[in-house]
């Protein structure tokens, strides 16, 4: 079954947002919501960092934390988002 250009025009791309908690500021949040949203519906939100060092980003409960602790490397962080 073929989908007609109709269908793609009126579907709203899909969207992650994957934020390093260790280089971008929690008080960044809203901009970061505000300009994905322009690009299609956000499904997946992440941030990857030590959350023992960045609690900001740890209470946010929209985003998935990843903790990365930079007691066992450095970069970890940057690593696990790629």
């Amino acid at each position: 079954m073929e989908l007609s250009a109709s269908y793609h025009s009126q579907t709203r791309q899909r969207v992650a947002i994957l934020v390093d908690g260790d280089n971008h500021p929690v008080s960044g949040l809203p901009a970061i919501e505000q300009e994905a949203s322009r690009w299609g519906d956000v499904t997946i939100r992440r941030v990857f960092g030590d959350m023992a060092l960045h609690k900001g980003w740890a209470e946010v409960t929209s985003f998935s934390a990843m903790h990365c602790p930079t007691s066992a490397g450095k970069n970890r962080a940057d690593m696990a988002l790629v």
